[in-house]
């Protein structure tokens, strides 16, 4: 059976054939988190989904679950069946002094990420009907093993409205900026240069590379030599003529700054350790990308590089992991709500970004909208602290620990970090030292 994401009569097709499922999706959600003109105002986002591509030969009688949002495609007399299954919305980010230690704030809410939460969400709920002895993706990786895999017939394609923030993006980005987003990035420029030396040191200290001396080192004192001077990590957009490096969100530097990696980090994280998180991956095996489609800002000698070009000193990993390489694709299919689209319609000075995300799973009787990392709506008690949405039974699980019994996936981590990611700036461990219930503890 030839792909037809690999082949070239049938590619484009097939990007358009996912595109136009997600466009679809987001346009049959309801209004509440969408962008919106506020007076003269336009509110811009990105948008990214995740879709479920099944192939089944003609006439042959589909036994999965039939999905509402379920498009069917004949290429070559093959018939491929199209679900999304995740969506997301968003560009922004907290920044460190606004991150929770209880696990209550989303940390990372721009569209490719509000996706990938989603789609963890899929998966687990796919694990249950499988467990449950329901039509699932998943089927045993052999008679021996308790662990799941996907079933060679289901693939997973991410479509994204434009291209990664990040590597994927920095020359495209240069190119299309207007004038009036280039003044106030350089206006922001002017404002905090004092501050970029400062900014760029304090990313060192959350770097794998810093961690790892302080290890060996056995003490809390900064190393002393050029060792943080020559870090390649950069914040947002410093430094367009530099290609494969490590960037911190966000990309203005006149706001404050974070620990999040780009989406083009993640993605490329995502091409080595999959799109299942570490606590799944005790249970299932790496679950990769087979194709990725962009529309706005695409190039693709830039994409191949950000997404998986920079990994080539990755050595051979334990299968499962490995360094999986989606294919790209250009789509022409364009997000009403881009900002590039804003752009020919009105003042770019009235184009501005939109402050919600919307995350929306198959089968989620309505959309989740995520404000400043937190839902909306959600009550805050009187001592300013958030209640989480569930409270399971009381447990002294600790989600560090327990991150770290996910023993094959933190090999092929260390591997990944080690030798194509020694900057990557790591959220401090206190964030993740809290139970089920949100009670901030101990490492076990």
């Amino acid at each position: 059976m030839a792909k037809p994401w690999l082949t070239e009569n049938h590619s484009q097709e097939f990007a358009d054939a996912i595109a136009d499922a997600c466009l679809n999706q987001y346009q049959a959600l309801p209004n509440s988190g969408k962008p919106s003109v506020k007076g003269t105002k336009h509110e811009w986002t990105i948008l990214a989904g995740i879709c479920l591509v099944q192939h089944a030969a003609l006439g042959h009688s589909n036994s999965a679950k039939q999905k509402s949002n379920q498009k069917d495609i004949t290429i070559d007399n093959e018939r491929y069946q199209i679900s999304v299954v995740a969506l997301g919305t968003g560009l922004k980010c907290l920044p460190l002094s606004k991150l929770s230690q209880r696990g209550d704030a989303v940390q990372d809410s721009h569209a490719e990420v509000i996706t990938r939460r989603g789609f963890i969400k899929y998966l687990l709920d796919e694990v249950a009907s499988y467990n449950a002895e329901q039509p699932s993706i998943f089927e045993p990786v052999d008679e021996k093993s308790r662990k799941l895999r996907v079933k060679s017939s289901y693939t997973f394609h991410m479509y994204i409205s434009q291209a990664p923030c990040g590597d994927a993006s920095m020359t495209e980005l240069e190119a299309i900026q207007s004038k009036e987003s280039l003044l106030a990035h350089m206006e922001g420029k002017k404002r905090k240069a004092t501050d970029q030396e400062v900014e760029c040191n304090s990313l060192s200290l959350y770097t794998y590379k810093f961690k790892r001396q302080k290890l060996h080192k056995k003490s809390d004192d900064i190393p002393e030599g050029n060792d943080f001077e020559t870090t390649t990590v950069r914040r947002g957009r410093v430094g367009y003529q530099e290609f494969g490096i490590l960037r911190t969100k966000p990309g203005r530097v006149d706001s404050e700054p974070t620990l999040s990696m780009s989406c083009s980090d993640k993605l490329a994280r995502w091409n080595v350790l999959g799109l299942q998180s570490a606590l799944l991956a005790m249970i299932i095996d790496p679950v990769y990308l087979d194709s990725v489609i962009v529309n706005q800002m695409f190039d693709l000698q830039a994409l191949q590089r950000a997404l998986y070009g920079r990994l080539s000193n990755l050595p051979t990993l334990e299968s499962p992991y490995r360094r999986n390489q989606p294919r790209i694709l250009h789509t022409e299919r364009q997000y009403s709500c881009s900002k590039q689209i804003l752009e020919t319609k009105v003042p770019a000075s009235d184009v501005i970004t939109c402050n919600t995300s919307i995350e929306w799973v198959l089968g989620m009787p309505k959309c989740e909208v995520i404000v400043n990392g937190r839902r909306q709506g959600a009550p805050k008690p009187k001592n300013g602290q958030y209640d989480l949405k569930s409270s399971p039974s009381a447990t002294n699980w600790v989600y560090q620990d327990v991150k770290s019994k996910a023993v094959d996936y933190n090999a092929a981590k260390s591997a990944l970090l080690e030798n194509c990611f020694q900057d990557w700036v790591q959220t401090p461990e206190d964030m993740y030292l809290f139970d089920l219930e949100g009670i901030i503890t101990s490492h076990t």
